[in-house]
Formats: C-alpha cells, structure tokens, sequence
C-alpha cells in the first residue's frame, strides 16, 4: 500500500503493526523522529516497552488484540508531557 498520501497532513502520523513496529511515518514525523525503524512506543516516548505498561498510557494496538479484531483501522489521539498532540493511524 502507498502511504505517502499521508505526507499531505501536517500532524505525524504512524502506520503500526500488530507487533508495534512502525511500517511507514508521514513527512511530519520524519522531520520530527527522524527515519529509524523502531516501534511506536519507543519512537514516541523512547520506553523500553509498549506504552499501556506505564500509568496514563493507552494503547491502539493492545485494544484491538483485546478486541480479537483481525485488521483495523484506529485514529488515536494522545498528548506527550510536552502536551503535543500526535495522530497514529493503526
């Protein structure tokens, strides 16, 4: 699939598998996290593991394991302690 429509939105957005591996960042998160290849929680918060074992911290992708929903697509909006908001698209 060709992700770089997604380029065109001025937010970073985040193509994430099942397994937390970050598939394709927008243009937005690359000028912000840079082009490495890392999962969603250790490129957006640098924890060593996903972001629903921390306290305040949900996470898309534990939800739809939970869900036993096979494909989906998720918005998920949450703010970093620096309080900017930040679209993943799972």
């Amino acid at each position: 699939m060709d992700y770089y429509a997604l380029d065109l939105i001025p937010e970073p957005v985040l193509i994430v598998d099942e397994n937390y591996q970050v598939l394709f960042a927008n243009k937005k998160a690359r000028e912000i996290y840079g082009n490495r290849a890392e999962t969603c929680y250790g490129l957006s918060h640098s924890f060593p593991a996903p972001c629903y074992e921390y306290e305040g911290h949900s996470c898309p992708v534990k939800n739809i394991r939970e869900l036993g929903i096979e494909k989906s697509g998720v918005l998920h909006v949450h703010k970093t302690q620096e309080g900017e908001r930040y679209f993943y698209v799972v």
